[in-house]
């Protein structure tokens, strides 16, 4: 058994709180004598020793501030386990060219670890396999999970630059593979700039989601999201979804924008732009701070201080009580919609980490198979013509049980913490993350408690 420190935090209006991370738990503090008594906490005697008969009541019912480690995870267990569910998602890379040069891009070359953009594209015969590999790999799960979705993602560069890939795929799982699901998922994110009639058409009749990267008025979209030659691009995005939105709303298809904040961006500005008129306004539901966690292009910015400043510039214009609010409030629920989930949860296994190569799948333009698309290319997990290989998955989750065990074990907000393949590095298959990177984590986490508990106490959402 460990004992695990609570963390204890003041939200703006001053009420105090403190959070424990054995249960996940968060509790107001009701005294001094009661934050007195959790910041000695230090062993298991001295929860013995607890005085407040609050605190006691507490612990008892809620084993608070002990951690058990003596379940030991097999990972091989626990993936054999989540491999009958099946794959929720496929992302089929069809290019590696955009005809866009975003300067936060995580493929540009402000991001040291992840690759630059190429002229590769896809060949069908790739295509195919992975197509074929997944849908088969959930055709076989579908008597342990007979309600099973397939999902297909299309992805780039910018996947409308190879508009013919994306159609032949999309026939040929209609073809070969709908009369054996009741439904087929296809999703793209798409920069808009490619959009005409025949290509909404076709991406409408076949109920593809649609993701549309659009950042806001002319100004704040142009600063970043430009084409090679540094013209902006607004004015063409903008027609062209106009033009998508009404053929859309014709056959009632949802479709949203992905909004990047970007740190140098005031958020009323951007929540002003999407308020101006109905159909922008509905459209508005997917938005994404940039993470200026080794990027040059954010070079000195600090990420936790860039994330605390934006949710205290929806917290004002909420209070505000404008058209903007809801804009505003909306965005505030998806911030807090996952860290919730996390909180007031049982101990979770294996730091959060998705199941790589079984939740969802990506294949590169070469047939390569990796995690996600967010990754960089050091751990590839196998090929369309071997399939994944499970030994490599193995050792991933081994790396995890490791540091959960051996270095996480004291650490204040595990069960909030969200490893993930791309915050990890990867070289000659050896896995590693960097103090700096759990330090940051413990610091965003600690400020978004303080963030949660003061948005709560207002009813912001």
């Amino acid at each position: 058994m460990i004992i695990i420190k609570p963390i204890i935090f003041n939200t703006q209006s001053n009420n105090k709180y403190f959070y424990d991370d054995a249960s996940s738990f968060i509790f107001p503090l009701l005294n001094n004598d009661e934050e007195k008594e959790l910041t000695n906490i230090n062993s298991i005697k001295y929860l013995t020793d607890l005085k407040s008969k609050r605190l006691i009541e507490l612990q008892n019912k809620y084993h608070l501030f002990m951690r058990d480690e003596t379940q030991v995870i097999n990972p091989e267990e626990f993936i054999n386990s989540r491999i009958k569910k099946g794959c929720r998602q496929l992302i089929i890379e069809l290019t590696q060219s955009c005809n866009f040069r975003c300067k936060y891009c995580v493929f540009s070359e402000c991001y040291s670890e992840m690759r630059t953009f190429t002229n590769k594209k896809a060949e069908w015969n790739i295509i195919k396999k992975a197509i074929d590999y997944y849908m088969n790999y959930n055709l076989d799960c579908q008597k342990y999970n007979p309600t099973l979705t397939p999902a297909i993602t299309f992805y780039g560069g910018e996947p409308l630059l190879e508009f013919n890939l994306l159609k032949k795929s999309i026939e040929y799982i209609n073809s070969t593979y709908a009369k054996s699901f009741s439904k087929i998922d296809y999703a793209l994110t798409t920069n808009g700039y490619l959009l005409n009639d025949e290509i909404i058409n076709f991406l409408l009749v076949n109920k593809v989601f649609i993701t549309i990267s659009f950042d806001g008025n002319e100004k704040t979209h142009n600063r970043n999201r430009v084409l090679s030659n540094d013209q902006g691009t607004f004015a063409k995005v903008y027609d062209n979804f106009k033009k998508f939105s009404e053929t859309a709303d014709l056959y009632s298809i949802r479709y949203i924008f992905n909004t990047v904040i970007d740190c140098k961006e005031d958020i009323r500005n951007i929540l002003s732009f999407f308020d101006q008129d109905p159909v922008l306004r509905k459209a508005f539901g997917k938005f994404s701070f940039v993470d200026a966690y080794h990027s040059s292009y954010y070079e000195g910015l600090n990420y936790p201080d860039l994330v605390k400043q934006r949710i205290n510039e929806l917290f004002q214009i909420i209070e505000e009580n404008s058209s903007l609010s809801d804009l505003a409030r909306n965005m505030l629920k998806q911030i807090f919609n996952l860290f919730e989930a996390k909180i007031n949860y049982d101990q979770k296994i294996l730091l959060n980490s998705c199941a790589i190569g079984i939740d969802k799948l990506m294949v590169d333009v070469h047939g390569n198979f990796y995690a996600c698309e967010k990754t960089n290319t050091n751990y590839c997990l196998g090929n369309v013509n071997d399939g994944i290989n499970k030994e490599k998955v193995i050792r991933y989750f081994e790396f995890l049980k490791d540091i959960q065990q051996n270095r996480c074990n004291y650490c204040p907000i595990r069960n909030l913490c969200d490893v993930c393949i791309k915050t990890v590095d990867v070289n000659n298959d050896e896995f590693n993350i960097k103090k700096e990177r759990c330090d940051e984590t413990v610091i965003r986490f600690t400020s978004l408690l303080k963030l949660y508990c003061y948005s709560k106490e207002k009813g912001y959402f």
